[in-house]
């Protein structure tokens, strides 16, 4: 499977960002799905995803995996969840925003206007449009499934593909 690969640290200032945007602490599917719909308008208009990583389709709608693991399993260093694991919270200053280049805060800007005031429920029922995100898919049995680079880039899939195949190159260098 062609991918972008992750970016761990990318990833943990970009959810920090989204967690100040909201105050210092944000519900989680808020987040996942904020971060997934950032990675998606990246890919869609500007043939790059920014976070990168695998996508996937769950019951509550597209995800980037390894971010939902660093939120379940608090491997983004400074960022916590609540007991109950339903928020994240920032605790620290060290979230390298230096890595957040001017481009990725305006798109970080424009996601967060466009869906900050949606509350986790109404992000996740956008999702499961198929106007909205046409690559998701309500997840079969196994729970969830891959959504492929191909299937969110629409008319730019085979620049995107040829994109995230040479980084995934380079990466392994």
């Amino acid at each position: 499977m062609i991918y972008f690969p992750y970016n761990h640290e990318l990833a943990r200032a970009v959810a920090a960002r989204f967690i100040q945007l909201e105050g210092g602490i944000i519900n989680k599917m808020k987040l996942m799905k904020l971060m997934y719909l950032l990675d998606r308008e990246a890919i869609c208009e500007d043939g790059c995803a920014i976070v990168g990583g695998h996508y996937m389709s769950f019951a509550y709608g597209p995800v980037v995996s390894e971010e939902l693991d660093a939120a379940n399993y608090n491997t983004w260093a400074g960022i916590t969840r609540s007991k109950d694991g339903y928020e994240l919270q920032l605790h620290g200053k060290d979230f390298a925003f230096d890595l957040i280049s001017e481009w990725v805060e305006e798109k970080i800007q424009t996601v967060y206007q466009k869906f900050g005031k949606m509350t986790p429920f109404e992000l996740s029922e956008y999702t499961h449009q198929k106007e909205n995100c046409p690559e998701w898919a309500a997840p079969s049995r196994k729970k969830t499934e891959y959504i492929s680079l191909r299937d969110i880039a629409g008319d730019k899939a085979d620049e995107v593909e040829a994109l995230a195949q040479e980084l995934s190159m380079f990466a392994k260098r």
